[in-house]
């Protein structure tokens, strides 16, 4: 994963943004 951020949750993650992006990632602005 590098330097990729990740949610933590029991069953597994979801990478936050490749590059800090919502194009990128599950999450937008409002989180």
């Amino acid at each position: 994963m590098g330097n990729q951020q990740v949610t933590v949750h029991p069953i597994g993650g979801a990478c936050m943004a490749r590059d800090g992006s919502p194009e990128t990632g599950v999450t937008t602005h409002a989180g």
